[in-house]
């Protein structure tokens, strides 16, 4: 993702390095089951604060809704 002019700092770190729409919903689904199983895990050894982890798909899905609302994705790259 190459950071735009109205693109936000904080959409930006999040987008980093990722160039489609799929890649980055590849790592919010990603992202969401890893911090699903450490919240579980946290819960078993009774520490809830690793439960913040929640917070990182959800920031990886306001950036994406953001690119999706207010800019645009890299197209990808043709195959021929």
């Amino acid at each position: 993702m190459e950071k735009k002019d109205n693109m936000p700092l904080w959409a930006y770190w999040a987008l980093l390095g990722i160039k489609t729409r799929n890649t980055a919903l590849k790592f919010l689904i990603g992202s969401l089951v890893l911090s699903v199983v450490i919240t579980i895990y946290g819960i078993v050894i009774k520490d809830y604060s690793l439960a913040s982890l929640f917070f990182v798909p959800l920031w990886y899905f306001i950036s994406i809704k953001w690119v999706d609302v207010y800019s645009t994705w890299t197209p990808p790259e043709n195959s021929e």
